[in-house]
C-alpha cells in the first residue's frame, strides 16, 4: 500500500504543479517502467497471460474472445519463434497502452501529465496491470476517437484503429457504433436537455439496470466468451455509501460536462464524453466481468478532465473540483487497494528478461 500511496503522490506533484515536457516524460516513464516489470502475481490477469501461452490459435472465422484476436496471437506466435521469455507479452501490452495514450492526449492537444494523472486517478492503472489487453485496446480507441474530430476523410481512420484495439480485445469492434456520436448537437441552447436527460437516466438505472441490460447482453452474446456473461454479472447490494459516492461522480460529470461546452471543447470531444456518463451510469448497480466494457469508452475521461484543468487550474474553482476529485475518486482508489481488488498488493518488480 505504501509503494502505491508514494508512487501516485508523485504523480499528482508532477501533473497537477509541474508544467512542462521534463514532467510528461518522467511521469510517462514511472508509469511504464512499473506496469512493463511487474511481478507475476501483480495483477490477477498478469499470470494467466503467461501461463496461457502458446495455447491460443489464430482462427478468424471463430468468435471465439482469443481466436479472432489477431494482434494478440500474432505476438505470441512471434516470441515463440524467435525464443522470447513470455514476459514480452506484458512489455508489449504496457508499450502500446501507454504509446496510444501519448498520441491520443497530443492529437486532443492536451497535456500529456493531466492525462496521465487522471488515469491513475481514475482506476485504469491499477486495472491496467490487471485487465493489461483489455486496457492495450482501450488506448487505442482512445487514438481512434481523436480522429472523430475531423471532417475530412482523416475521419475514416476511426475504423482502422478500432479494428486494430480489436485485435487485442475482440469486444473493441462494438465500439465502431460510436463513430455516429459525430451526428449529435450538443448546443448552449439545448445542452440542458441532455444533462436533465442524464438525471433521468441515472435515476432509471438505479431501479431498472437489469431489465436495461438484457437486451445488450443478448447482443454481445455472439461472442463465445460474452455468452455467459448474464451469469457473471451480479447486481451490487445499494447502501447509502454506493448511492453517495455514486452520485458524487455523476456530479462532477455532469459539472464537466457543463463547463466544457460553456468553453467551447472540441463537439465530438464532448459527444463522447456524454456517451461515457451515460454508459457508466448504466453500469452503476452491476459489477462482474460484463462491465469491463464501460471502460473502452470510459477511458474519454481522462481526456475530457485534461481539458477541464489545462487552463487556470489553480483558480478558486479548478481548486475545489480538483479537491472534490481527489477525494471521492481517491477515496475509491485506496479502497480497492486496501481490500487487495486487484491482487497486486505487494508490489514488486519482475527482471527475468536479464536472466
Amino acid at each position: 500500500m505504501f509503494f502505491y500511496l508514494v508512487f501516485f503522490s508523485i504523480i499528482f506533484i508532477l501533473a497537477f504543479f509541474v508544467k512542462n515536457k521534463w514532467s510528461d516524460g518522467l511521469i510517462v516513464v514511472l508509469l511504464l517502467f512499473f506496469s512493463m516489470f511487474r511481478g507475476m502475481n501483480v495483477g490477477i490477469d498478469t499470470a494467466h497471460y503467461l501461463a496461457d501461452f502458446s495455447q491460443r490459435e489464430l482462427d478468424l472465422s471463430s468468435f471465439s474472445v482469443y481466436s479472432s484476436e489477431f494482434i494478440f496471437i500474432g505476438f505470441e506466435r512471434l516470441c515463440i519463434a524467435l525464443n522470447l521469455s513470455t514476459q514480452y507479452v506484458i512489455y508489449f501490452f504496457s508499450i502500446i497502452t501507454f504509446y496510444f495514450l501519448v498520441k491520443s492526449s497530443q492529437r486532443f492537444n492536451v497535456s500529456v501529465s493531466l492525462v496521465c494523472l487522471f488515469y491513475v486517478l481514475f482506476d485504469y492503472y491499477t486495472l491496467s496491470l490487471n485487465i493489461a489487453r483489455q486496457f492495450a485496446a482501450a488506448s487505442i480507441l482512445l487514438y481512434a476517437y481523436s480522429y472523430l474530430q475531423y471532417i475530412d476523410r482523416r475521419r475514416f481512420c476511426f475504423f482502422l484503429f478500432v479494428i486494430l484495439a480489436s485485435g487485442f480485445h475482440i469486444v473493441s469492434f462494438v465500439f465502431i457504433v460510436l463513430y455516429f456520436v459525430r451526428y449529435i448537437n450538443i448546443t448552449p441552447n439545448n445542452k440542458w436537455f441532455f444533462v436533465v436527460f442524464c438525471f433521468a437516466f441515472y435515476i432509471f438505472c438505479f431501479i431498472w439496470v437489469n431489465k436495461l441490460m438484457q437486451p445488450i447482453i443478448n447482443l454481445l452474446s455472439i461472442y463465445n466468451q460474452y455468452s455467459d456473461y448474464l451469469s457473471q454479472t451480479e447486481e451490487m447490494q445499494v447502501t447509502s455509501s454506493t448511492i453517495l459516492f455514486n452520485t458524487c461522480i455523476f456530479l462532477i460529470n455532469i459539472i464537466v460536462f457543463v463547463q466544457l461546452q460553456k468553453r467551447g471543447a472540441n463537439k465530438n470531444l464532448i459527444n463522447l464524453f456524454l456517451v461515457s456518463i451515460l454508459i457508466y451510469t448504466l453500469f452503476i448497480n452491476l459489477y462482474g466481468n460484463f462491465g469491463r466494457i464501460k471502460y473502452s469508452i470510459g477511458i474519454i475521461n481522462v481526456v475530457c478532465y485534461a481539458y477541464f484543468f489545462d487552463r487556470n487550474r489553480f483558480s478558486r474553482n479548478k481548486l475545489v473540483m480538483i479537491t472534490a476529485i481527489m477525494i471521492v475518486y481517491g477515496y475509491i482508489l485506496i479502497y480497492g487497494l486496501s481490500v487487495n481488488s486487484y491482487g497486486q498488493i505487494p508490489y514488486y518488480l519482475n527482471f527475468s528478461f536479464l536472466q
